[in-house]
């Protein structure tokens, strides 16, 4: 198995609520990549809590593949790749990690 974790420092907004809602729209959009592509076997999505930090990042993906060929399917995906280019529109900084963990399920 594989976990792909990203987390992204959004660019600066007019407001903390311009900000918070940008990330409530990239949380959803993040969740519905789960109902077309298929190679996602688990996915969460957090936001930095509104008392946390406002130097942590602000929103973590955590998703989990069989395998590392079902990671590179996900990253080609149609879905993703639009995503990614909304993404450009509101991020300042990313930063990721994909590992091997065994099923203990």
């Amino acid at each position: 198995m594989i976990k792909h974790i990203v987390m992204w420092k959004l660019r600066e907004f007019p407001s903390r609520d311009e900000k918070l809602k940008t990330s409530r729209t990239l949380r959803q959009k993040l969740l519905e990549m789960k109902k077309s592509i298929k190679q996602i076997k688990s996915i969460e999505v957090g936001i930095n809590a509104e008392k946390a930090s406002v130097s942590n990042y602000d929103v973590i993906l955590i998703t989990q593949f069989q395998s590392i060929d079902d990671l590179q399917v996900y990253k080609v995906h149609p879905a993703h790749q639009e995503l990614v280019e909304y993404l450009q529109t509101i991020r300042e900084l990313r930063v990721a990690i994909d590992y091997e963990f065994e099923d203990e399920g």
